[in-house]
């Protein structure tokens, strides 16, 4: 069957930024975020709202001091995967030898980990969720990278371990200021209720050369489903306001396709890589937390979806 190439049956639609009739834009209607231009980083009202301004430059110099110290052995694969991670920082689809160096050495040093979890699962998961869902990572192939430049095994293993420790014992010390200073208006009272959060939006989703299903297609119906990233590196964060922009996309990358996924602090711990809290490398004002996919059980409670946007909750509990 030949495909229709006008794509009339979209699942969202296109809308506009500009104010209509000097009231509210297209977005602000649907009570979506406006697009603009990046970096997209929260606004100060809403890292005050956040209880966010606890990770001042002090505090955060004292967490990324505990994990340099802690790499003092392991002191050239600190300093590759620091370059790597300001790389894809930058920017994640542009590819540079130091997002390569680190994307390769964690091919080898976490080995499997993006499909791990999927060929484990049963055969009824896998005529849901086909291989295709994963992201390729055949540009690689334009990198002749010799061992020597690769980061070492337990250089990487050492990192993550201590860069997941560290992030998630400043996420505590966080719910704590926070509890603190809010009291019973607190965002949560425990800190098993925190929100992390990430927006996604595509914006090629209906272009003729889309090989693959996006996550919004993939999941949609799918309730209690089990999740896999579909990318080696995962971005999340603990800003409302930032996930909600991301959702929205910049100027340039309005997006057609927008989801909100979040969940609690259980979805990302033992897989988190880097974060703001601990590398200087990451762009301020984004509260990013950099994880490896799952390996461990997640699955999709959703929340709504409807012609303009969707939003799903991940749980390690099956509902």
């Amino acid at each position: 069957m030949k495909k229709n190439k006008n794509r009339i049956n979209r699942y969202q639609r296109k809308l506009s930024h500009k104010d209509n009739n000097k009231w509210a834009s297209e977005y602000e209607q649907e009570f979506l975020r406006n697009p603009e231009d990046g970096p997209l980083v929260t606004d100060e009202l809403f890292a005050e709202i956040d209880s966010l301004e606890y990770f001042s430059a002090s505090q955060l110099k004292k967490y990324r001091g505990k994990l340099a110290r802690s790499m003092k052995n392991y002191q050239a694969d600190y300093e590759k995967i620091e370059a790597g991670l300001k790389s894809y920082a930058k920017s994640a689809t542009v590819h540079t030898m130091e997002l390569a160096i680190l994307t390769k050495s964690l091919l080898i040093a976490f080995s499997n980990v993006l499909f791990q979890n999927y060929e484990q699962s049963d055969e009824s998961i896998k005529q849901m969720i086909k291989p295709n869902h994963f992201e390729s990572l055949t540009w690689l192939d334009e990198y002749k990278l010799e061992p020597e430049y690769l980061i070492s095994t337990k250089g990487l293993h050492y990192y993550q371990k201590r860069a997941d420790e560290i992030t998630t014992e400043a996420l505590h010390d966080w719910f704590n200021f926070m509890l603190n200073k809010e009291g019973d208006n607190s965002l949560a009272q425990s800190f098993d209720e925190l929100m992390v959060q990430k927006g996604v939006n595509k914006t090629n989703y209906y272009k003729e050369q889309q090989q693959s299903p996006d996550i919004l297609s993939t999941y949609t119906g799918l309730n209690n489903f089990p999740f896999f990233e579909n990318c080696l590196l995962s971005s999340y964060t603990v800003s409302y306001d930032v996930a909600s922009k991301f959702m929205s996309g910049t100027l340039n990358t309005k997006g057609q396709r927008r989801v909100f996924i979040d969940g609690h602090p259980e979805i990302i711990t033992g897989r988190i890589l880097s974060s703001w809290i601990v590398s200087p490398n990451f762009v301020e004002g984004q509260y990013e937390i950099l994880c490896l996919p799952n390996q461990y059980s997640l699955y999709i409670v959703w929340n709504y979806h409807t012609e303009i946007a969707a939003g799903f909750s991940l749980s390690r509990n099956q509902f």
